[in-house]
């Protein structure tokens, strides 16, 4: 049974908004990462949901994944004309990791999965039950 529904993966990644929008950072970026195991693979849903968590982890100024899910975005059908923004955010990111009085000392520790990561998609946990 394929578990993969774009329909539940773009109405969860706007719950995810309005959570991040309230800047409720970790609510919203665990609503990203049930869009991200909700979306097929080869649709923009995933790459929306990629470049939405690298907003919040920019937010969080964990830049180093904030660039990593950019990349992830870029790869994963991030649409054209919305790709401006999103490479402002990648040259910010790179700034402020080029000034590291801006980092936060410990970005490993802030977020740690629980479990072994997911192999296929980056930054979740292998214990996902859409995994």
């Amino acid at each position: 049974m394929n578990r993969k529904n774009n329909l539940k993966a773009f109405s969860l990644r706007q719950e995810g908004n309005k959570l991040y929008n309230n800047k409720e950072f970790l609510a919203s970026l665990l609503k990203y990462n049930e869009s991200l195991c909700n979306s097929y693979q080869s649709s923009d849903h995933r790459g929306h949901a990629f470049a939405n968590r690298s907003a919040v982890y920019f937010e969080m100024k964990l830049f180093s994944k904030s660039l990593s899910n950019i990349e992830l975005a870029l790869q994963n059908h991030y649409p054209d004309n919305c790709k401006e923004t999103l490479l402002l955010r990648k040259e910010k990111c790179k700034k402020f990791l080029n000034n590291t009085k801006h980092t936060i000392d410990n970005q490993k520790s802030f977020f740690q999965l629980s479990f072994p990561r997911n192999k296929k998609i980056h930054f979740i946990s292998g214990a996902s039950y859409l995994a």
